[in-house]
């Protein structure tokens, strides 16, 4: 399908800026009925960056348990400090699922280590 197209495009051209008309094709790709599609939607969203923040952010509320796991893992790993409020959000909920929760909380450790490493790169000599 397209949304395959884009997902691969996404992940294996990731220097590459992605064009809108992309990105939103990809948000189409998340309603589309074949699970292996949202997954792989989300893995290119994953990796397009903070420009999918928004797009990964919507997908939240996709009520499948499997894809919001895909989506906080895809969070956790953009490096966008704006996916934090979110992250933490999701780990505090206790009406939640608790792997929900639990993969929340495990995206935020992984997204202060992102932040962390970038700071530390850019406080360091070149």
């Amino acid at each position: 399908s397209c949304a395959k197209a884009l997902a691969a495009i996404a992940l294996n051209y990731s220097e590459e800026t992605f064009p809108t008309v992309g990105l939103q094709s990809l948000q189409t790709a998340l309603k589309d009925p074949d699970p292996v599609v949202k997954i792989s939607t989300v893995g290119a969203l994953g990796t397009i960056g903070p420009p999918a923040f928004e797009a990964l952010v919507a997908a939240l509320e996709i009520d499948d348990i499997a894809l919001q796991v895909a989506v906080l893992h895809a969070l956790g790993s953009l490096g966008d400090e704006r996916a934090m409020e979110v992250l933490s959000a999701k780990a505090e909920n206790q009406e939640a699922d608790p792997y929900i929760r639990e993969s929340a909380a495990s995206s935020i450790s992984r997204l202060e280590q992102i932040i962390n490493f970038g700071s530390s790169r850019k406080a360091s000599p070149e």
